[in-house]
């Protein structure tokens, strides 16, 4: 027997007044099973979703099913059947932190519909994080249907509601490249040696957020000889603790003790290790000097393309300059600035890597990397399905499709709404 919307409410409802919130939830459930675009079912679905979670066991359980559905994601699993994420968001309705991948990866007749379910969401929660990320499904929606104009609004909302609760200070960054820079006139004048701790020759990508770190990472480790230990923090928590007025040989040593000790937990029994830490940038001659034997590469990529893609993209944690165009680029410029100082210090030990120009020329530029590793070069480390490593960052899905062409100039869409935010620039 069918019943109409109404006659389903009135069921649900009842089981609200009564107190009953699993009983209600499930009722309402059971309206959306029927009329999928039921307002007041989406809502009350979404409030009680809410008080669900305040129970710890449900709560656990959300997460331990999102968790599997990340690692699937992390592998490069597209295919919204095999992660269940359809299912997961309509179990979990406040669970909005799944809602930017299920934009991303939904069929094309299914956006009109979460679109409805989105707005409807949003004028509906009045906390901030979940409007975040209610807004970055709104853009991508919107984005991948070619409304530039309503996403660029979509995600300005999100990044300002995000900016206006997290701490960040654009200051600290020439504070700290002053510094940093003083350490290291030295260089020109004195040598520094010492013993290597480890025999392990390290690798660390760095680079912008979103300048293709993660595509030379999942390159590289495609060779027998590497491994990875992906992006870890060590060094900038080392670094964070250290008074830059000790001597630079000091710092340098304690610092190679500390990295080592760290990096021997992974009992990684291949030669050459890789860091993909971006902003191990800002501790490239600390390193150098800690780590005789340890190349860098320095990935770059159209600075607008760069500065945009950190715009738009949420990351998990930190990068809290990404969330304002004059920032990004003030935060790009003081990076571009502090690596030209590094180049000018230990230039053979810099490898710079244009991301455009190896989408282009993959195998002439791979070839050209790989002869600066002093690691032999094989055509086939190009295939980016030939590596199963997880990929844990926010390329996660496009770095599994292999390199291609063209990402470079999605920004242009959004020139009209970015006005001169990009003129200062210094690349």
């Amino acid at each position: 027997m069918s019943y109409s919307a109404a006659h389903l409410l009135k069921i649900a409802k009842r089981e609200e007044k009564l107190g009953e919130i699993s009983a209600a939830f499930d009722a309402y459930s059971e309206v959306l099973n029927n009329f999928p675009s039921n307002i007041a079912a989406l809502r009350r679905r979404f409030d009680l979703d809410l008080l669900r979670k305040r129970e710890p066991t449900t709560k656990s359980k959300e997460s331990l099913e999102y968790e599997e559905i990340n690692k699937k994601l992390e592998l490069g699993v597209s295919d919204l059947m095999k992660l269940n994420l359809k299912k997961f968001i309509f179990d979990n309705p406040s669970a909005t932190f799944a809602y930017p991948a299920y934009a991303k990866l939904c069929a094309k007749k299914e956006i009109l519909r979460f679109v409805t379910m989105l707005r409807c969401l949003l004028e509906n929660t009045q906390k901030s994080n979940h409007k975040y990320y209610l807004l970055q499904a709104l853009y991508i929606c919107a984005k991948r249907e070619c409304h530039f104009d309503n996403a660029f609004k979509y995600l300005k909302k999100a990044n300002d509601i995000k900016r206006s609760y997290l701490k960040y200070n654009p200051e600290r960054d020439e504070k700290d490249i002053k510094l940093i820079k003083n350490k290291f006139e030295e260089i020109g004048k004195t040598s520094i040696f010492f013993t290597p701790q480890t025999d392990h020759r390290f690798i660390f990508i760095i680079g912008m957020p979103r300048s293709g770190t993660t595509l030379v990472e999942q390159t590289i480790c495609n060779a027998e000889e590497v491994a990875s230990v992906g992006e870890v923090p060590f060094v900038t928590q080392f670094m964070s603790q250290t008074d830059l007025q000790k001597d630079l040989k000091e710092i340098s040593e304690n610092l190679a003790i500390f990295y080592v000790d760290k990096i021997k937990k992974y009992k990684i029994s291949e030669n050459h290790i890789i860091d993909k830490m971006p902003f191990n940038l800002f501790w490239v001659g600390f390193l150098a000097i800690s780590f005789p034997n340890a190349k860098f590469i320095h990935c770059k990529r159209d600075a607008r393309a760069t500065c945009w893609s950190n715009y738009e993209t949420s990351f998990a944690e930190g990068n809290q300059y990404s969330l304002k165009l004059a920032e990004i680029v003030s935060h790009y410029n003081n990076c571009e600035d502090l690596m030209l100082f590094w180049k000018s210090k230990f230039r053979d030990r810099i490898f710079t890597l244009d991301y455009d120009d190896f989408t282009e020329e993959p195998a002439i530029m791979g070839s050209n990397l790989f002869d600066f590793l002093q690691i032999a070069w094989k055509l086939e480390y190009l295939d980016g399905k030939k590596n199963d490593r997880l990929v844990k960052t926010a390329s996660q899905l496009q770095v599994k499709k292999g390199i291609y062409r063209g990402s470079s100039q999605v920004w242009k869409n959004f020139e009209p709404f970015i006005g001169k935010a990009f003129q200062p620039l210094i690349d």
